[in-house]
């Protein structure tokens, strides 16, 4: 019987997040990014951080990347496709008007994939000037192939 090696979802925090100290002696963004240890990522006391739910992607979901990639596409458009496909839930999310943020997903029918909607991903692009959509994806490129050599 095949298992999948990674099954379960994981949880990312965005280093630039309000509830992450970056003045902590501890606080360093890289390390965090390479090995996922919260100890890298101090929280500051009683603060709770925005946590994104990913699954990993495998199977459709990685070769819609590696063939975005391998046709050219690159650079934001490659790291947001990773996004839509791998964003599942946002905790503690809050839009600006106070709503709770949900993640809403379509189809889309040629890629016969599910992704999040335009609306999620405008929204999560517009933090930073495209910076949280970076880091999601970068970290999302890592889970689903590895650290570039």
């Amino acid at each position: 019987m095949f298992k999948p090696t990674c099954s379960e979802n994981y949880q990312h925090i965005y280093s630039n997040d309000p509830a992450v100290d970056q003045k902590h002696p501890d606080f360093d963004p890289e390390k965090w990014a390479e090995t996922g240890d919260g100890k890298w990522l101090p929280l500051r006391p009683g603060a709770e951080p925005v946590r994104f739910e990913l699954r990993h992607l495998r199977g459709r979901a990685k070769a819609y990347l590696t063939d975005r990639q391998a046709s050219g596409v690159g650079g934001a458009s490659t790291l947001t496709d990773a996004v839509s496909l791998a964003l599942v839930k946002i905790y503690n999310g809050i839009r600006e008007d106070g709503s709770e943020f949900d993640v809403k997903t379509v189809m889309v029918k040629d890629a016969r994939l599910s992704m999040a909607d335009d609306d999620t991903i405008d929204t999560l692009y517009s933090v930073d000037n495209g910076s949280l959509i970076a880091e999601l994806g970068l970290r999302i490129f890592k889970e689903t192939f590895g650290n570039p050599t």
